[in-house]
């Protein structure tokens, strides 16, 4: 009953059993009553309390020297201040924190600070301890004004259906929480409502589980000492900067859909400007006008169970160094997904996915390594663009589709007139009049050329059918071309230059004389200007001997520097008039 043992300030050791079905047949609640053991100034932890009871009442354990205690699943309803002045409680669990009345949810308390309401204040403690320095003072003010004890540092809170908002705001002494969601489904709130933990400038760590946390919000758990953060598997919804202001190190999110905010991760962080003296902590990201501060600790992000990546979901985190993905067959990454990852060093994917989206990877220029799946279908325009450290020499076979740019500024494998091939793809052309195809190209990504950007003349050293195969995606001006099927026994490539070789035809026929093989530079690579290539073959540096130019097959206007052999003619029956025009140095 109340007041029960109030004021036995001797009492060290007490074992109480409560029964339920008495108090039941006396039409009572079974429970501890207002200030029940208030006072007890020397009980602590010695204290046994068996039996179910269902309700605390205010007051309750007032004054006592309790340094942990659980309130069992049984409780219904804990009334206010019941551990008032109590300085020395460093553990709390509350077994069951929400009960079904009246066929709805409804908490037991609506707020942390409520079970202590206003303790002694400073001035008063300082009255009853006046050879104490203020620092000793025990307790400390939540934003409710509520007096906490300093000595508080763990929570842990089960059968909860919801969590009021601002319900731990403030309790600064919190290093520990866990929050177990296990009671049916509460919609009229967030689960986890605005500002519950937020200012706890203690908390490094956080344990959410239970499969009825569907929502968490507003800043919910913003301005702690969190530097991991895993957001459960079970939730659909976040407020605006559930963990803004956080210095976290470490992200992971255990299940990633398309239902996701269109903010994607950027709104975990929130709008809120970090304080004074922190701006250089965190770094702005504007999307759609608005500006999200992320901390500049930020490396490590983990995505499991991902059946979508949605647009922008990790945009402009330049922190990131690492990121891994656990992904769902047949899933994808969406546009813009990751672009502008500017410090993204590793890029790591378990499971298959079929898409990558436009931009997803765009601008992440420190990505020097990405592995893709043998099951990936299309790959968005400019995918990959900006990746200046990225190699890439093939691609899978499963793909259908290369966007435009997919692959601009990236690493790639040129053939040395002015093309980039990956696998069967023709994936980039510099412009080039004459180009010469390798074998095995049956497939253009889009826009590669156009009907006024495309070559005069084409050599290939494909079959019939690869060309067939690839008209169908070349532009009308270069599918009514006739191609020109090199072998190996007619074209060649040295130090970066493609050669095509024929007989010369006006070649005095001897007996046992070899054919004189003429040259036609078909390609040169950037690196090698027509003056390079003449010096080198001046000075017997390069293995393959430009010998001969025939059948006006290349044009002055084109040429700087003619080599010939010393046996070769010219005249403009085999060069052209105009080989002769001025500038043109000619070297035998």
């Amino acid at each position: 009953p109340a007041s029960f043992l109030r004021g036995m300030n001797s009492l060290t050791d007490l074992s109480l059993s409560i029964d339920s079905d008495r108090a039941d047949l006396a039409g009572i609640v079974p429970q501890i009553g207002e200030y029940a053991l208030a006072g007890c100034s020397q009980l602590g932890d010695e204290m046994t309390i068996l039996g179910s009871y269902e309700a605390i009442g205010e007051h309750a354990f007032a004054g006592t020297a309790l340094t942990r205690f659980t309130v069992p699943a049984s409780v219904t309803s804990i009334g206010q201040g019941a551990f008032y002045d109590v300085p020395t409680l460093a553990s709390l669990t509350v077994e069951s924190y929400s009960a079904y009345v009246n066929y709805s949810y409804q908490n037991s308390f609506s707020a942390l600070g409520s079970l202590f309401g206003t303790s002694v204040t400073l001035g008063d403690w300082i009255n009853e301890n006046p050879f104490s320095a203020e620092e000793e003072y025990p307790y400390y003010t939540d934003a409710d004004g509520n007096s906490l004890p300093k000595a508080l540092t763990t929570l842990a809170v089960s059968g909860i259906a919801y969590l009021p908002s601002e319900f731990a705001r403030d309790a600064t002494s919190l290093t520990e929480v866990s929050l177990t969601f296990d009671l049916g489904d509460f919609t009229y709130y967030e689960d986890i409502g605005a500002y519950a933990f937020e200012g706890c400038s203690s908390l490094a760590e956080l344990s959410l589980s239970g499969s009825y946390l569907y929502s968490i919000g507003n800043y919910a758990f913003a301005n702690t000492a969190l530097t991991d953060f895993t957001l459960p598997d079970s939730v659909t919804s976040v407020g605006d900067g559930i963990v803004g202001g956080n210095f976290l190190t470490s992200l992971t999110v255990a299940s990633v859909s398309s239902s996701g905010s269109e903010a994607g991760l950027l709104l975990l962080f929130g709008t809120s400007a970090p304080e004074s003296g922190e701006q250089d902590a965190f770094y702005p990201v504007t999307y759609d006008s608005s500006v999200y501060y992320i901390p500049a600790t930020l490396t490590q992000l983990t995505l499991q169970d991902v059946d979508t990546i949605p647009a922008y979901y990790a945009y402009g985190l330049a922190s990131l160094t690492e990121a891994t993905l656990s992904m769902r067959s047949g899933a994808s990454v969406g546009d813009y997904a990751f672009a502008d990852c500017t410090g993204l060093l590793t890029f790591e994917t378990t499971g298959n996915y079929v898409q990558i989206g436009s931009h997803a990877f765009e601008n992440c220029a420190g990505l020097s390594e990405f592995v893709l799946p043998d099951t990936l279908e299309r790959i968005g325009e400019y995918a990959f663009a900006g990746c200046s450290a990225l190699t890439f020499d093939t691609l899978p076979e499963s793909v259908t589709f290369v966007g435009e740019g997919a692959f601009e500024g990236c690493i790639l494998p040129e053939t040395g007139d002015g093309l980039t091939v990956l696998g069967n793809w023709l994936t980039g052309y510099s412009g080039n009049e004459v180009v010469v195809l390798p074998a095995g190209v049956t497939q253009m990504a889009e826009n590669v050329m156009t009907e006024s950007f495309a070559p005069q003349i084409v050599y290939t050293l494909g079959t019939e059918e690869e060309w067939r195969e690839l008209r169908y995606d070349l532009p009308s001006s270069v599918q009514n071309l006739t191609p020109v099927y090199l072998t190996s026994e007619n074209y060649v490539v040295a130090d970066g230059v493609g050669y095509l070789l024929q007989e010369a035809a006006d070649q005095p026929a001897e007996p046992g004389a070899q054919p004189v093989l003429e040259a036609y530079v078909i390609s040169v690579d950037g690196a090698l200007s027509f003056a390079e290539i003449a010096q080198s073959v001046l000075s017997g540096d390069t293995a393959c001997t430009v010998v001969g130019i025939r059948d006006r097959a290349l044009r002055s206007e084109k040429l700087s520097v003619l080599v010939v052999a010393d046996n070769v003619r010219l005249t403009q029956e085999n060069c052209g008039s105009d080989l002769f025009l001025d500038g043109l140095r000619v070297y035998s």
